[in-house]
């Protein structure tokens, strides 16, 4: 039943990341008429820092969560914990070099969008023990439904705000709802599962 479930959640992640790929696709000439090159560039030169800070955070803690069998409420609170520090750290670091990477790029509008961008490192640690657990119980599906309906929220909410004349803003609008929505999405179904799992386990 586990490598059927882990099968069909496969196939399902897959199909999400095809959805939302399409809805980036749609949603993408829709914004960049509305807010044209100049909110796409500010945004882009933020982006480089956020994607080098996430990988420096990726420990390997979540990793070796999911090959645990079963993990005491001990470790998980460690991984948790070490995981949201590590990424509290480097968005500081990321605010303390915001302004001098603006003087450097010769972009004064960069430190707040930096610094808003960089609130999503540790939505992304706070999930290390969340997506551990559904990655140990193979529910891929739980990924796919939360990219899917991710995706399509925080487009909606991109173009109301660029509509409503946030500029750059629209996009960080865009991955702050992203983001926000995964978490709250995932967290929910892996303390539902681990809740299930436990009552399981007390029932035998």
């Amino acid at each position: 039943m586990s490598e059927r479930r882990a099968f069909f959640g496969a196939l399902a992640l897959s199909g999400a990341q095809v959805v939302k790929l399409g809805l980036q696709f749609a949603v993408l000439p829709v914004l960049a008429r509305i807010l044209g090159p100049p909110a796409y560039g500010l945004v882009a030169l933020a982006m480089p820092f956020i994607l080098l800070a996430n990988m420096v955070s990726d420990t390997g803690l979540g990793n070796a969560l999911v090959r645990a069998r079963e993990p005491s409420r001990e470790l998980e609170s460690t991984v948790f914990w070490l995981s949201v520090g590590v990424c509290a750290l480097l968005t500081l670091v990321i605010w303390a070099l915001a302004w001098p990477a603006a003087r450097m790029l010769g972009e004064p509008g960069l430190p707040p969008i930096l610094m808003a961008l960089s609130l999503l490192l540790v939505v992304s640690g706070s999930l290390s023990v969340a997506n551990a657990r559904i990655m140990r119980e193979r529910r891929f599906s739980v990924f796919a439904a939360g990219e899917i309906c991710a995706s399509a929220v925080s487009a909606i909410a991109a173009i109301a705000a660029a509509m409503a004349g946030f500029g750059a803003w629209s996009l960080v609008v865009q991955q702050l709802f992203l983001w926000l929505i995964k978490a709250a999405w995932v967290t929910s179904a892996a303390r539902s599962g681990f809740a299930n799992s436990s009552s399981a386990r007390s029932t035998m």
